[in-house]
Order: structure tokens, then sequence, then C-alpha cells
């Protein structure tokens, strides 16, 4: 099987890559890091490659216009992982040639395998795995959307034999398929224009989260966009975003006719020593907004909502107790957020 992606193609080792293997695999910053020795020579890469590359879903990585092999990927199937005994589970294991790192090779073999892993070969679940300090490839499994399962502290490393602490993430294959629809989704938004001013996905839901008032705009009367302030509260797990308001009016009518909104938080100003004007970061959110019916639902999520902004406890239980039956509860689902950062001057 060969696999390609835009910028490199995925292919099964051959002995002839002996040479190439060594030349990467005997740099100290390689295999250690991921629990195997530094190559010795040659001849112990030719044995790698005859006795360890051979797995069904083993690849080498190569970049497009070369046969010169710079990495390995794999997805280690039942039988060939200890982190699985379900022929539905796989472990997704790789490196990658140190003059190739920063370039974003590994994230984009992975895709393309993790692609193979949930829609050819039927996976269920992939599992994925670094030892402590090895932040490189946290990184690599964080960009790819792995989820954290678990921590060992006492994991025998046989090959160098060693102790260390491992840390165990996940992807399932409804995970993925929510992910890439989210990606194919984010396609027909536009990017923002300035890069330098982004921020990171991690930066835009931490000011998200911490952040007390937005403008939400919706399509309204004729036409005519509507947009009003609103205090609010994002769930990370969910990657939802609620709010409440009454049960009638230009917003429900509004949202009635049409889900799609636009929804804004602005603040973290921050000052530096001698410039009178603030840095502001701002998060743009896309999205669909809908009425919640459920009564369960709508007082539990508006108490989490005045825990936000009530001092205590009986503030908020007084507060329900006179208006739950008047309050409407609104939901938003993200299609899409971008997060900058501007000077304002």
């Amino acid at each position: 099987m060969i696999l390609t992606t835009e910028r490199l193609v995925l292919r099964p080792w051959k002995e002839t890559d002996a040479e190439s293997l060594y030349e990467y695999a005997k740099d100290p910053d390689i295999g250690p890091s991921a629990g195997w020795p530094v190559h010795q020579n040659i001849a112990e890469s030719r044995e790698v490659i005859q006795n360890v590359f051979q797995g069904k879903e083993c690849y080498a990585v190569c970049e497009k216009g070369t046969d010169r092999a710079i990495g390995a990927i794999e997805l280690k199937l039942n039988g060939s992982t200890d982190m699985t005994e379900q022929d539905k589970e796989c472990e997704l294991g790789y490196w990658l040639g140190k003059p190739f790192w920063g370039r974003g090779y590994i994230p984009e073999a992975a895709e393309e395998l993790i692609h193979r892993g949930f829609e050819d070969l039927g996976m269920t679940t992939i599992w994925c795995r670094y030892y402590d300090g090895n932040e490189k490839s946290k990184r690599v499994q964080e960009k790819l959307g792995f989820l954290y399962h678990h921590t060992c502290d006492e994991v025998p490393v046989p090959l160098l034999n060693e102790v260390r602490v491992e840390h165990t993430n996940y992807m399932t294959g409804n995970q993925w398929k929510m992910r890439h629809e989210r990606r194919e989704k984010i396609k027909m938004f536009r990017p923002i224009r300035r890069k330098k001013r982004m921020i990171s996905e991690k930066d835009a839901k931490k000011l998200l989260l911490h952040e007390k008032r937005a403008v939400l705009a919706v399509n309204g009367d004729d036409g005519y966009p509507f947009a009003f302030p609103i205090n609010y509260f994002y769930e990370p797990e969910s990657e939802k975003i609620y709010f409440h308001g009454a049960k009638a009016g230009h917003k429900v009518d509004a949202l009635k006719k049409d889900d799609k909104v636009c929804f804004t938080v602005y603040g973290n100003e921050v000052h530096e020593e001698g410039d009178w004007a603030p840095y502001l970061q701002s998060v743009v959110i896309f999205g669909r907004c809908h009425l919640i019916e459920d009564s369960g639902i709508t007082e539990a999520k508006v108490r989490e909502l005045a825990e936000k902004y009530y001092p205590t406890k009986e503030e908020i239980d007084a507060e329900i107790a006179a208006d739950i039956k008047a309050v409407q509860l609104y939901e938003i689902t993200i299609e899409h957020m971008s997060g900058k950062q501007i000077h304002e001057k």
C-alpha cells in the first residue's frame, strides 16, 4: 500500500533504506526519546527493517519527488502493540529525522494514516502515547486531536533498561469524524487576513472561558442584522455557548427563521510599560443557535451561567426560584472560531 499527502509519500520499507535509516536513527535525539537506542551501524538498521518495520501498516515517510526514507509511521495492529487486545483498535507510532523537524511532516502523515485507520480498516479507537518530557510528540498528538486518557508512573522501557512516566492518549472513530466534519466546515469561512495577529485556539478558548460579556448578531427583520450584548458561559467539554433571555421578542423570531449567528467576545487588555495603547484580544465565532425547551436542562444551565456572575449561592437560588419559568435558554453550537490580538493604535 502506498499513501500520498500534499508533500509526502508513505510506502513500505525496503532493505535498501538501511543507509538512510541509519543516517537519522544514529542521532541520539531521535530513538531514546521514543524508547529505543541509537543505531550503531547500517547492518543494525537493515535488521530493524527486516524484523521491526514489517507491520502491515508500517510505512517509510518520504518527501514527494524523492524515494529517500526520512522517518517512520505505523498503525500497530492488535498483536503488535500492548495498548489493546481488540482487533478494531490500534496504536499510532512515529518518528522523523532531525533535519526535517519543524515542517509539519508527521502531523501531515499521521492525518492520512488516521484516515486510513478509521475509514479503510474500520478501527473504532486509535491509541497513542509519549514519555514524559517528549514535548514534540505531545504537541503532535494535541495537534492531531488526541484526548488524554491516563498516565502511568512506572513503565518499563526494556530496550533502554529504564523506567519512565508514560502518558496515553486516544481518539475514537466518532471523535475523528466530528473533527473531520468540523475541518471541512472551516473551509467555508474566511481565514484571518493578517496571520501575524492570530492567537492560538488554546488562547481563544481561554478568552472565551473567562470573559463575561459578548455581542451576538442574528439575521433580523427584512434582512437587517440585529446585534445585542449578552452575558454567557462557555462549556469547554461540549464546546457549546449558553445564554438566556426572554421567551418572546426580536431575537426569538429571528432565530426561528434562521439559526445562523455570529458571536463576538473581546478583552484581556494588556498595557506595555510606556505605551498608552493597549493590546486587546478578540474571538469571533460563527455557529448555530437554537432554543432549549427542556425545563431541567434550562435550570441546570442557567444555574451554571449564574455561578459565573452572582457572588453567592443564596442569590442564585432566589433568582432562579423567582424567574426560571419566564427564562428561555439558548445554546450555540460552534462551527468556526478564530481569534486575534491587536494593538489599538
